[in-house]
């Protein structure tokens, strides 16, 4: 059977995660997964399909990818354009490639790319609500980029784990960790080898515990050296995260769907 990858983009807060296991029950809405499996049966495809990342409730996509196994042989063009069509507003198939049969969305995978961002519009701007955490109070700038700075420089990040699932000790390599701070949203970009459970939205809640009143990196410095401290037991809450990009050793040779 051919195999495709698929670039896909969806809006977090209308699927209850990547894959939650169900099908849409009780007016609860259905995981991505599952709507993209609806999609493809709608072309006549039942094969398998797999993501790249395991994403939480309401954590969006700007870049996820998956990949599927068809009966038939497709263009890859005709195959996004198609599939795209059979998707909500809320999803979208944004280009599809031809793989070798061994390629795996999530095996194949090298690094990824999470953008998670921050409002700090005053007036306050409702139309950011849906994709970026609103902050209170004042944050410094300095002790933002300087805990950044320290979580770039590695160390010890299991201090920062939301579970003690031992997939989740597996060592996580940050390749880049960088603030932009331009106009209503400051946003944070990080990209590794791999993240654990809720790993990103954990680091971003302890920069800006950092970054707020009182806030102090040195506390950040001791977590990464093995100490205990409150700082590491929070999360950032999911509507801010986005994941921006799946990295592969050879980018598949994507074809853009047609509007």
């Amino acid at each position: 059977m051919p195999r495709y990858a698929l670039s896909l983009a969806y809006v977090g807060a209308a699927f209850g995660g990547w894959d939650d296991g169900r099908e849409a029950v009780c007016g609860q809405p259905s995981s991505a997964l599952a709507t993209l499996r609806a999609g493809l049966r709608r072309l006549g495809e039942n094969g398998p399909v797999e993501g790249a990342c395991r994403l939480d409730a309401g954590v969006h996509a700007a870049g996820q990818c998956a990949h599927v196994e068809c009966a038939r042989n497709w263009d890859p063009q005709a195959l996004a354009s198609a599939l795209d069509h059979q998707l909500p507003p809320a999803m979208a198939c944004r280009a599809a490639a031809a793989v070798a049969d061994d390629w795996h969305a999530a095996v194949s995978a090298t690094a990824k790319t999470y953008r998670y961002r921050l409002d700090r519009s005053q007036p306050r701007d409702p139309r950011l609500a849906a994709i970026s955490w609103r902050v209170p109070g004042a944050l410094d700038r300095g002790r933002l980029h300087q805990a950044a700075r320290l979580l770039r420089g590695g160390g010890d990040l299991s201090g920062f784990l939301r579970r003690s699932d031992h997939r989740d000790r597996i060592a996580t390599v940050l390749h880049a960790l960088r603030w932009s701070c331009r106009g209503q949203l400051w946003t944070c970009t990080i990209t590794g080898d791999r993240f654990a459970y809720r790993l990103v939205r954990s680091l971003v809640a302890a920069m800006v515990r950092c970054a707020g009143d009182h806030g102090d990196p040195s506390a950040l410095a001791a977590v990464l050296r093995g100490t205990d401290h409150p700082i590491s037991g929070h999360c950032a809450p999911a509507w801010g995260l986005e994941l921006a990009q799946v990295h592969y050793p050879q980018e598949p040779h994507w074809q853009l769907a047609e509007a």
